[in-house]
C-alpha cells in the first residue's frame, strides 16, 4: 500500500469486521488495532470504528443507492471497506473526500483485490452527491441533510432519504441510525420532539469526564494541573473535570499516579446515591470494569471495604488494574454468579449497589454497537433478570442499610417498572429517592433508585 493513510484504514476495516461479527466492542477493537500507533492515529482509529458503527444504518442506506447487488450479498471485507469509506465521506469533516476515497480503496485492495473496484465506484458515486459538509444551521432540507450529532453534518445535492414525513419512525431510523421500534417507543413516551433530540444525542461524541481521586486532590487542582500541561479542561460544580479536547488519557499528567478516573456524570451519580460513609462495608453486585467500584472504595476510605462481583474475570482484571493505579487496597473482587454469591452474604453489607445489566439505551453514543444488538423483546426480558438480581441484592443489606438499583437504560420496564414492583413486595424497604437522567451534552442517560431497610426492632 503506497498511500500512507491506507494501513490505518485497513486496520479500521479489520476492526469493523470483528465488531460486526460480535467478537469485540468498538472501543476494544480500536484499542487492539491501535496498539503502537501515535496518539493522533489512535484517536482517528477509534473515530473510524466507533463512528462507522454508530452511523451504520445511515451508511448502509446511502450505499444501497449505488450498489448493483444486495448489500448483504457483498463479501464482508468489501462491505466494511464501503462503510468505513462512506463514514469518512459523509461525517469526517477534516478528511478531504478525495483522501477518504483513495486511502479506503488502497486498503480494500489489500483485503479483497477483486472487490476494490466496487469500493472505488460506489464511494466516488457517493462523493459526487455531496454538496457541502460543515456546521448545520437548523433550516437545512431534512431529506437532503444528515447530522453527525455534534452540530455539523452533510448536505447532499439530491434527496437521499425516502419521500414521506421526516419525523416518522421509518425516516428518523435512517437519519439517526436507530432501530425504528426503539424510536416508536421514545415517541410514544417522550413525544416527537424529545425523541428526535434523544436520537440526535445518540450520535454525539461521548462526553469525557474525569473523577478526581480525593486522595490526590479536588477538581480545581486537577484542572489546574492539566491546564499547566496545555490540556484544555474545566472543573465542574459536580466535582468532575471535563476534557474539552479528549486525547490519550494515559498520557495526561496524573494518570500514572492515579490522580483521576474516567466516569460519566450519570455513573458518578449512581455511585454517590448510596451516600457511603468512611468505614462502611459495601457490595457492588455487578461491578463490570469497576468505575463505580473504585468510586465507592474512595468514599469508604482505608477503614472501609468494597466487595465487587462480576461474571467476567477479564472485566475484574481491568478493575484490579484500575484499583492498583488509584492506590485502592480496600477492594475484594469475586468472579461468579451474583445470584449464587449473594445467597451467602445475608445482611452482610451496610450499602449495596446493583448496577444491573440492561439495554444500554441511555449510553448508545458510548456503546455504539449496543443499538444493533437490541430487540423489541429485550426491555421486558432484561427487566425479569433485573428483578431477580434486585431481590438477591436486597438480602445482603443490613438492617438500617441502603440499597441502590441503577441502569444505563431509558426504558420504563427496566427502571420504574422494576423499582415499583420491588417496593410493592418489600414493605421493609422504604424508597428514599429515584432519578431518571436523559442524555444531554453534559451527561449520558441512566436511572437510579435508593431504598433504606428498616432497622431491626
Amino acid at each position: 500500500m503506497s498511500d500512507p493513510g491506507a494501513p490505518l484504514r485497513k486496520a479500521a476495516i479489520e476492526a469493523r469486521l470483528a465488531v460486526s461479527a460480535g467478537r469485540l466492542s468498538a472501543r476494544d477493537a480500536a484499542e487492539l488495532q491501535g496498539r503502537g500507533l501515535p496518539v493522533r492515529d489512535r484517536a482517528l482509529m477509534l473515530n473510524l470504528i466507533a463512528g462507522t458503527t454508530r452511523h451504520l444504518l445511515t451508511l448502509d442506506h446511502l450505499l444501497c443507492r449505488h450498489l448493483r447487488r444486495r448489500i448483504d450479498r457483498l463479501d464482508p471485507p468489501v462491505l466494511e471497506s464501503l462503510r468505513v469509506g462512506a463514514f469518512q465521506l459523509v461525517f469526517c469533516l477534516r478528511i478531504p473526500p478525495h483522501a477518504a476515497v483513495s486511502t479506503t480503496v488502497e486498503a480494500a485492495k489489500a483485503l479483497s483485490a477483486r472487490g476494490a473496484g466496487t469500493v472505488n465506484a460506489v464511494l466516488r458515486a457517493l462523493a459526487s452527491e455531496i454538496e457541502a459538509r460543515g456546521p448545520l444551521k437548523g433550516d437545512e432540507p431534512p431529506l437532503r441533510t444528515l447530522p453527525d450529532g455534534a452540530g455539523s453534518g452533510c448536505r447532499f445535492r439530491v434527496p437521499v432519504l425516502p419521500d414521506g414525513d421526516p419525523r416518522s419512525p421509518s425516516l428518523l431510523s435512517i437519519r439517526f441510525s436507530l432501530p425504528a421500534w426503539l424510536l416508536e417507543r421514545w415517541i410514544s413516551r417522550f413525544g416527537p420532539a424529545e425523541a428526535e433530540r434523544l436520537a440526535l444525542q445518540s450520535l454525539a461524541p461521548p462526553v469525557l469526564l474525569l473523577r478526581p481521586n480525593p486522595a490526590r486532590g479536588d477538581a480545581r487542582a486537577l484542572a489546574a494541573r492539566l491546564a499547566g500541561a496545555g490540556v484544555e479542561a474545566e472543573a465542574l460544580p459536580s466535582g468532575a473535570v471535563r476534557l474539552l479536547h479528549p486525547g490519550d488519557l494515559t498520557a495526561l499528567p496524573g494518570w500514572a499516579e492515579g490522580a483521576f478516573s474516567v466516569q460519566d456524570a450519570a455513573g458518578q451519580a449512581a455511585a454517590q446515591a448510596l451516600g457511603v460513609c468512611p468505614g462502611e462495608r459495601i457490595l457492588d453486585l455487578c461491578a463490570g470494569v469497576g468505575g463505580k467500584t473504585c468510586a465507592l472504595a474512595e468514599q469508604a476510605g482505608v477503614s472501609g471495604k468494597v466487595v465487587a462481583v462480576d461474571l467476567s474475570e477479564r472485566r475484574l482484571e481491568r478493575l484490579r488494574t484500575s484499583a492498583a493505579r488509584l492506590g485502592l487496597s480496600n477492594i475484594e473482587a469475586w468472579e461468579g454468579d451474583a445470584l449464587v454469591l449473594a445467597a451467602g452474604w445475608k445482611e452482610a453489607f451496610d450499602d449495596v449497589l446493583l448496577d444491573a445489566p440492561c439495554t444500554n439505551t441511555g449510553v448508545l453514543r458510548r456503546r455504539p454497537e449496543a443499538r444493533w444488538r437490541l430487540t423489541p423483546e429485550d426491555p421486558a426480558r432484561l427487566a425479569a433478570i433485573q428483578a431477580r438480581l434486585l431481590e438477591a441484592a436486597a438480602t445482603c443489606v443490613k438492617p438500617g442499610g441502603r440499597l441502590v438499583y441503577s441502569t444505563c437504560s431509558l426504558e420504563t420496564e427496566e427502571n420504574e417498572g422494576v423499582s415499583r414492583a420491588f417496593s410493592a413486595s418489600h414493605s421493609s424497604f422504604t424508597q428514599e429517592a429515584e432519578t431518571l437522567t436523559l442524555p444531554s451534552e453534559a451527561s449520558d442517560g441512566g436511572y437510579w433508585a435508593r431504598w433504606r431497610l428498616s432497622a431491626a426492632p
